[in-house]
């Protein structure tokens, strides 16, 4: 099975804030974590770790970060993609630093995908309609809005 951006839509919803990782067993796919952030970060503090743990846990969330990015990139485009990211608030090299990405986030990122891709489409069908009643300025274009907002 070949993970599209519907593994991260299906693990976008849910009451509480959890992080997102990979599935475990090494196929394709991706969960939930079975704790809330809160109760993740409690017991990480109760337990402790060391270095070398600390480094898989930031390593494994770059890599959940850049595999999204890229199936996000596959759906919408790279302009799109960085449009949303940039709406939801997410800086310029967000995929690469260890905060974990969240069912909210990714939720959040979606949404905001969606309506720009909806943005779109309702230019698009105007300016068909303008086209089919011979009203279309020489410069409009049938393309997705730059990454600028």
């Amino acid at each position: 099975m070949v993970m599209g951006i519907d593994s991260f839509r299906q693990v976008s919803g849910g009451m509480f804030d959890r992080e997102i990782k990979l599935n475990k067993d090494g196929g394709e796919g991706v969960r939930q974590s079975g704790l809330s952030r809160l109760a993740a970060r409690f017991m990480g503090w109760i337990k402790g770790s060391n270095e070398v743990q600390q480094q898989q846990k930031s390593e494994a969330r770059v890599q959940v970060k850049q595999t999204f990015l890229s199936l996000l990139e596959k759906t919408e485009g790279k302009d799109g993609a960085r449009r949303a990211l940039g709406a939801c608030g997410l800086p310029k090299g967000w995929d690469r630093d260890d905060r974990p990405l969240t069912n909210r986030m990714v939720g959040k990122i979606l949404e905001k995908a969606q309506e720009f891709r909806m943005g779109v489409v309702r230019n698009n069908e105007k300016l068909l309609s303008q086209a089919l009643q011979g009203r279309v300025p020489s410069t409009a274009t049938c393309v997705r809005p730059s990454a600028e907002p």
